[in-house]
């Protein structure tokens, strides 16, 4: 699984259209808006996820002029694949300087009104976004 950078939910064009109406963007917007669940992951995704179509509760918004997230909560059936040290957080946007994501996890998110997101379960490799296991 070298190839694989991070597991993640991968948010589809109108989840992403909701969460920049929620925030003022910055200039630099991230290709792939995600809930990164494990970086560099040992393990497959149990097949009964990888692929899946997946609820995301969107409960904070943060932004410090080098980074912009939105905080999260996984429903019950999700939290098992989450693997990181970090809240659950989506990654919306990069630091226009160094144009990577710059710890999105430890931001100081302000609570917003809750509102649900939809996303994919799969996987950000060197050659894009994979939404199955086969990796022959």
């Amino acid at each position: 699984m070298k190839e694989v950078l991070y597991a993640g939910i991968f948010f589809d064009t109108k989840s992403f259209n909701i969460l920049k109406s929620k925030a003022p963007t910055l200039d630099r917007i991230i290709e792939c808006p995600h809930l990164t669940l494990e970086f560099k992951p040992e393990t497959l995704i149990h097949e009964n996820f990888i692929g899946r179509r997946v609820e995301v509760l969107v409960t904070g918004h943060a932004n410090n002029n080098k980074n912009q997230g939105f905080s999260a909560i996984l429903y019950s059936r999700l939290q098992s694949l989450y693997k990181n040290t970090n809240p659950p957080h989506i990654t919306v946007s990069l630091d226009p300087l160094s144009g990577k994501p710059v710890d999105t996890g430890k931001l100081q998110f302000k609570p917003i009104e809750p509102f649900s997101v939809f996303g994919r379960i799969g996987y950000y490799t060197k050659n894009g976004i994979k939404f199955d296991n086969d990796f022959s």
